[in-house]
């Protein structure tokens, strides 16, 4: 409190306290406008961009989101689609793909207890969805493909998979960024007579055979 101060510090002290308050009000009414005109800007260009025919994508490497063109995004994914790893199927292959899922789940006795088949039984489910992500890291207007298994046939089965194999301790074969593949390699001696490499394989997944792997 302000009790045994003489009047000219009361004054001063209730004056200082004033001033500071007052001062503290117009720095938070400054950043709360600029909050509101900056929200403001935003809603306005959300609001332009919903009106126009866009995709909102993530981009395949770093926290970037990409606006792309309805029509530009697919004439990306009909030109990546249009090459020897993929071809169209006649006929829808859904319920062969739930029959075959089923008779997997039936024939492995020995990996699934009979008290969980039931339970990777995906109910009404869809074919898996294609989508792509911009490679805007790269030249070009290059895509990844990216299928989404989300409540297919085997939807639970591969959940049930992972979750068991995941108990196996296995040094991973593979890096999740170059920080991590720097961090891996700093205590490695090149020799003399030996080199260091990197290869970009194009379409490695698409391109495994998938029997031989098995």
């Amino acid at each position: 409190g302000l009790n045994g101060l003489n009047d000219a510090t009361k004054n001063y002290v209730r004056n200082a306290s004033k001033i500071t308050i007052e001062n503290n009000i117009k720095e938070a009414k400054s950043k709360f406008g600029k909050y509101n005109h900056k929200s403001r800007k935003d809603m306005e260009t959300i609001k332009s961009l919903k009106k126009k025919d866009c995709y909102y994508l993530k981009a395949d490497k770093g926290n970037t989101i990409v606006i792309l063109d309805k029509e530009d995004y697919l004439n990306r994914v009909s030109k990546m689609l249009d090459c020897d790893l993929y071809r169209k199927l006649k006929r829808n292959p859904l319920n062969k793909f739930i029959g075959d899922t089923k008779q997997i789940i039936k024939e492995s006795k020995n990996v699934i207890p009979s008290n969980e088949a039931y339970k990777l039984i995906v109910s009404n489910p869809i074919l898996p969805r294609l989508y792509c992500l911009p490679k805007i890291h790269k030249d070009g207007k290059m895509m990844r493909p990216i299928v989404s298994g989300i409540n297919s046939p085997t939807y639970l089965l591969s959940n049930f998979l992972y979750k068991n194999f995941s108990k196996f301790k296995i040094e991973s074969a593979s890096v999740k960024n170059n920080i991590e593949f720097t961090d891996r390699i700093k205590n490695v001696e090149i020799q003399e007579g030996e080199i260091l490499v990197s290869f970009d394989v194009k379409s490695l997944f698409p391109s495994i055979p998938i029997d031989e792997t098995l």
